[in-house]
C-alpha cells in the first residue's frame, strides 16, 4: 500500500494548497498546520491522501486529522476502504461486511475486530464529529488483519517455541502448579502438533534450564527462525482475574497496552511489525476458540524477547494460575493440549496469510 499526498481545497476553514511536506514512516504527507494563523496543541487540521493498493481504484480518498500532533483517519472512509458499512453512535463505531465486523469506542484502546479483543495502541478519537483511528492502528494493526495483501509475501517453515522461565527461574506460583513446568508442558505438544502440520520446530529449552531473555532471541536469529512464539501463564494478586492475552511488540513511537508513555527507539522486532500483528491476531484468536477462555485480548508490550526477535514474534499467556479454575485447567493434559490446538490453527492461518502478501519486503 502507498500514500501518495495530494493537494487540499477547503474554502470554508481558510485552508487553501498544501505547499508543505514530509516523510513519516517513508510515507510522504502533507501538512497544513503551516498555513494557520496560531499553532493549536489540540486542535485538528485536515489533509487528504489517497491509498493505491492493488485492488482499489486511483481516485479512493481516506481523509486523515491532526490530532495532539498525531495523524488520525476517519473511520467513514476507513468503511469506504473495505467496503463495508459504516453506523455511527454517539460513543461507539461499527464497520460491517458479509465478512467482517469491527467495533471502536471513543477514547477506549480496547476494540473488537470479528469477535476477538484488540488493544489499539491509542484511543479512537472524535474530531468535528468525525469519529476518527490513529492512522498507526490503521496501518499496523487493523490492516494487517483484514487485508493480508498488504503483509509482504512469504511463508514459514522453521518455528521456535520458548517455554517461559526454566531452572531456578520458576516464573509463577500457584497453589499445585509452577508456571516453568505448565510452560514447558504445553511447548512439548505444541512442538509435536506443529511438526505433524509439516514445520520444523525447535525448543529454546529442552528441559527444566534457566536461560537469559537476551539467550532466547539469540537463540531464535543462530537457528533462522520464521516465528518465535514465547509461551507464559499468568498472575495476578486479585483472584477472580482470568483468560487469555497476546502481546506483540509495541510499533515505535506508541505505548505499551499498560502505559501511557511511547517508546521513541525502534527495536529489531519492529521490522515485523504488519507480521506481528497478523500472527498475534490469528494466534490469540485460536487460542481463544479452541479454549473457550475469557478473552482478554490481543496487546502490545516492550518485552526483550519481543524487542529483539530477528522474526515476527509474540508473547501468549495462557490463562492465570492465580485463579483456582484456571490453574486447575492449566495443569491439565486435556487443556494443555487445547491450548496447543489452538496456537496450532493459528499458526496455520498466519501462515496462509503471508502466502497470499503482496507487499514488498
Amino acid at each position: 500500500m502507498s500514500i501518495l499526498a495530494v493537494p487540499l481545497h477547503v474554502a470554508a476553514n481558510g485552508v487553501g494548497d498544501v505547499p508543505a511536506s514530509s516523510l513519516v514512516n517513508g510515507v510522504s504527507v502533507r501538512h497544513v498546520s503551516s498555513m494557520m494563523k496560531k499553532p493549536l496543541v489540540t486542535a485538528a487540521v485536515v489533509c487528504l491522501v489517497v491509498l493505491l493498493p492493488a485492488t482499489c481504484p486511483a481516485a479512493f480518498q481516506i481523509r486523515c486529522a491532526s490530532l495532539s500532533g498525531r495523524t488520525y483517519v476517519f473511520l467513514s472512509d476507513v468503511a469506504r476502504y473495505y467496503g463495508m458499512k459504516y453506523h455511527p453512535g454517539q460513543k461507539t463505531v461499527r464497520l460491517t461486511s458479509k465478512y467482517s465486523d469491527l467495533r471502536f469506542t471513543l477514547e477506549r484502546r480496547e476494540c473488537v475486530l470479528n469477535t476477538v479483543s484488540v488493544h489499539l495502541s491509542f484511543a479512537p478519537r472524535m474530531w468535528k464529529r468525525n469519529p476518527t483511528i490513529s492512522e498507526t492502528d490503521f496501518r499496523l494493526m487493523v490492516d494487517p488483519v483484514l487485508r493480508p495483501k498488504c503483509l509482504p509475501k512469504g511463508t514459514v517453515k522453521r518455528i521456535m517455541i520458548d517455554p517461559g522461565h526454566g531452572g531456578k527461574d520458576h516464573g509463577a506460583t500457584g497453589r499445585k502448579y509452577r508456571e516453568k513446568d505448565v510452560n514447558y508442558s504445553v511447548c512439548r505438544i505444541l512442538v509435536e502438533a506443529l511438526r505433524k502440520q509439516g514445520y520444523t520446530v525447535s525448543l529454546t529449552r529442552g528441559g527444566d534450564t534457566k536461560l537469559s531473555l537476551e539467550r532466547r532471541a539469540k537463540l531464535a536469529r543462530a537457528w533462522r527462525a520464521d516465528l518465535f512464539i514465547s509461551v507464559h501463564a499468568n498472575y495476578v494478586a486479585t483472584k477472580s482475574v482470568r483468560g487469555a492475552e497476546t502481546f506483540l511488540l509495541s510499533p515505535k513511537g506508541t505505548p505499551s497496552t499498560y502505559g501511557n508513555k511511547s517508546s521513541k527507539s525502534l527495536s529489531l522486532g519492529n521490522a515485523f511489525d504488519k507480521q506481528n500483528a497478523r500472527a498475534a491476531y490469528e494466534i490469540h484468536k485460536g487460542l481463544k476458540t479452541a479454549t473457550k477462555s475469557s478473552d482478554r485480548g490481543v496487546k502490545h508490550a516492550r518485552f526483550l524477547v519481543l524487542r529483539d526477535a530477528p522474526c515476527p514474534a509474540l508473547l501468549v499467556e495462557m490463562g492465570f494460575l492465580s485463579n483456582s479454575t484456571e490453574e486447575s485447567l492449566l495443569g491439565s493434559a486435556r487443556h494443555q493440549r487445547k491450548v496447543a490446538d489452538g496456537i496450532v490453527q493459528g499458526v496455520r492461518r498466519y501462515h496462509q496469510s503471508l502466502l497470499q502478501g503482496g507487499a514488498a519486503k
